[in-house]
């Protein structure tokens, strides 16, 4: 392996222990996910709602 290769991968290392804990955080308590299965109707017109925010 190259030095620049070796020292991208532990960089990448050092930055996943940072955000680990945020990501867990965002994905268990933030992220409102729907109750059940969305129709592909109902997928399109909540992604199209986002975009006109």
């Amino acid at each position: 392996m190259t030095l620049a290769l070796i020292t991208a991968l532990a960089w990448y290392s050092r930055i996943g222990r940072r955000v680990w804990f945020w990501e867990l955080w965002q994905f268990f308590l933030v992220l409102h996910r729907p109750k059940g299965p969305l129709t592909v109707r109902e997928f399109w017109e909540r992604g199209a709602q986002r975009e006109e925010r």
